[in-house]
């Protein structure tokens, strides 16, 4: 989103008031879970048993956020659609809201997970103007908003089409604009042939990443306050491990240590969770290389294992953890 925020007029010239519930829905609490908790979001809608639940998830948010009661709200969830389409390699949901009535009210908002991009999440609305018009807006982390192209029609065909078109620009402008040590990793193979302590430390190198090279096949990083490690397998080279673990506090019965864990496994995409003989919480996931991923590719499975981890134990974690380390 690199253009100042494109001022939008919503003066009603007919009287109709924006319905709170629906703006509350759009612009402030599935954009606050779109950015706070992704990695939990995006397991959800890209489970098809869960899909469909997720407009109810958000509607109990909307009903915090508005200090209202959950019955009151939850008969407008159902009205709620969610679909996926690809743009390309991009995965994009689009919440399909019942129709506006009044001006500032929301056709679409959709949610495009640009895995390898910074920023990784990008969110769209499409907006009733004061007339018969809509807006395609994009909201970044902040709200900040900014105008994409002129009007459009309110369908999911060409909602869909002015988002693929937005984000293809916005790939396109990626490479000459990114920094180099980052975009240079773009042409960096990682494979089962190529694999190797050597080889990861020359790619960290170039892409400034907080690591120490702390034994002959692992790493420690540092990353959104985040400390894990990364490990080589011994035997194989066909994956790399992503792992932490947290010391949890003795005096809490082990049921619900792992009752933290299950609850981590159904809820977060890309991570696992599991108590180990110790009763501490261990996080991993593992990066498939096979026949070959970019170092940009690697560096962003890095950094959203890290997002997922500080996510994970603000919601769940930290309430069976403890201070103490644990190398």
């Amino acid at each position: 989103m690199n253009s100042p925020a494109a001022s939008i007029d919503f003066t009603n010239r007919h009287g109709a008031k924006p319905r709170d519930w629906h703006v509350t829905f759009v612009q402030r609490s599935l954009h606050e879970v779109v950015f706070e908790q992704t990695e939990k979001l995006l397991n959800a809608l890209s489970d098809p048993a869960r899909i469909d639940r997720v407009p109810a998830a958000i509607m109990r948010r909307v009903a915090q956020d508005m200090a209202l009661s959950d019955e009151e709200l939850q008969p407008h969830a159902a009205g709620i659609r969610v679909h996926k389409r690809m743009l390309g390699m991009l995965e994009l949901f689009v919440f399909e809201m019942p129709h506006p009535q009044a001006p500032g009210e929301s056709r679409f908002a959709g949610v495009v997970n640009a895995y390898t991009m910074s920023p990784r999440m990008h969110y769209f609305t499409l907006e009733r103007l004061a007339g018969p018009e809509y807006a395609l807006l994009g909201r970044d982390v902040a709200g900040s908003q900014q105008r994409i192209g002129g009007n459009f029609q309110p369908t999911l065909n060409a909602f869909v089409d002015a988002v693929a078109d937005h984000m293809d620009s916005l790939l396109r402008r990626a490479s000459p604009s990114a920094p180099a040590g980052v975009d240079g990793l773009s042409a960096d193979g990682v494979s089962r042939d190529t694999l190797n302590a050597a080889m990861l430390s020359a790619l960290f190198d170039r892409a400034a990443v907080d690591v120490l090279r702390v034994a002959s096949h692992q790493f420690r990083i540092r990353d959104l306050g985040i400390e894990f490690q990364l490990t080589l397998p011994k035997t194989r080279s066909d994956h790399l491990t992503l792992c932490r673990w947290w010391a949890t506090d003795p005096e809490i019965p082990l049921a619900r240590r792992l009752d933290v864990a299950n609850r981590i496994n159904l809820e977060y995409l890309y991570i696992r969770a599991s108590i180990d003989e110790d009763g501490d919480l261990y996080l991993s996931q593992h990066v498939p290389v096979l026949s070959g991923i970019s170092g940009k590719y690697l560096v962003a499975a890095m950094r959203n294992f890290a997002n997922a981890c500080r996510e994970a134990m603000l919601e769940y974690g930290n309430a069976i953890t403890t201070n103490r380390e644990r190398e």
